[in-house]
């Protein structure tokens, strides 16, 4: 995390306020909950953080950390600040929050995937190569089982062996849970696997390899993800998280209760698996206005003459 900018922008806000030291305290205050939710999020750096990443956190501010809107303000304010200080001394060019607001409705909802983007994003890596076996089986393995990003990264091949398709994984805080996956996923990892034996080294038990033979990094896999939603049309960034999420509104969608949901994710509060819920709520009320047959049809600007 960049940790120097953190400061410095610190030390810009300071002496602005005349040096208060209760300043710096603040807004150290805010960026350390900041960073600690992004590394939560496997996020590790601030110029990763997209619209919808920021929708999130103002979702986990209110719900998991149940701040007060007030508090929510203050938080958002010092987090813009800190964009708006990093675009004036040219270390990025957007700033994620400058939309992002602390009302006690959400105003926009966290992105994710619609089911047929994630076919056509699934679909668009379909080559016979190992760099294309193994991003297929990386993406539908994460789709097909809720897994953050370090969990998939910290996979070896020992932890495929089970014949029902499970997975024991240790998470956030050794919290350990089972997850599943598809007989997708399940052919994707069989073809990936018939082609890694051509670049992994003795004794290597990481799961996903780079052409190196060295095990794939987190901002690798970011990397690939990033690639393939761009090969596939769709949006110009997408975080890896944005297929978690896609993967529990999907399920709630298509009948799967919130307890199971939230054993899947491994979230230790029931709290922060609801959001799905207002997510599933907005999807089926803009699927209403354009299906339902005796929907009334919009209104034109003007009056025909």
């Amino acid at each position: 995390m960049e940790t120097e900018l953190m400061q410095r922008y610190i030390e810009d806000v300071t002496f602005k306020n005349s040096g208060s030291p209760d300043t710096a305290s603040n807004y150290r205050r805010d960026l350390d909950a900041y960073v600690r939710y992004l590394n939560q999020q496997d996020i590790d750096s601030l110029f990763d953080v997209d619209k919808s990443i920021a929708a999130w956190y103002v979702i986990h501010l209110r719900q998991d950390a149940a701040l007060s809107q007030r508090s929510i303000q203050r938080h958002l304010s010092t987090i813009r600040g800190l964009y708006r200080y990093a675009i004036n001394i040219k270390r990025c060019t957007d700033n994620p929050f400058s939309r992002i607001k602390a009302g006690k409705n959400v105003q926009s909802l966290p992105d994710v995937l619609s089911e047929n983007e994630v076919n056509a994003l699934l679909d668009s890596i379909n080559g016979h190569d190992f760099g294309s076996s193994r991003d297929r089986a990386i993406f539908e393995l994460m789709y097909a089982s809720g897994m953050r990003l370090s969990e998939i990264t910290a996979l070896t091949v020992h932890d495929l062996h089970d014949p029902l398709r499970r997975i024991h994984i240790s998470g956030k805080g050794n919290v350990e849970r089972t997850v599943f996956y598809n007989h997708h996923a399940k052919k994707a990892l069989d073809n990936y696997l018939s082609v890694r034996v051509q670049v992994a080294k003795p004794n290597q038990e990481a799961l996903w390899l780079n052409q190196r033979g060295e095990p794939l990094t987190q901002r690798g896999i970011q990397y690939r993800l990033n690639k393939a939603v761009m090969d596939a049309g769709l949006r110009t960034q997408v975080h890896p998280h944005i297929l978690r999420h896609s993967f529990a509104t999907h399920l709630l969608n298509h009948g799967a209760d919130l307890k199971s949901i939230q054993l899947m994710l491994g979230h230790a509060s029931m709290v922060t698996t609801q959001i799905y819920t207002h997510i599933s709520v907005s999807q089926m009320k803009e699927s209403f206005k354009k299906s339902h047959l005796r929907m009334d049809p919009p209104r034109e600007d003007k009056e025909e003459q």
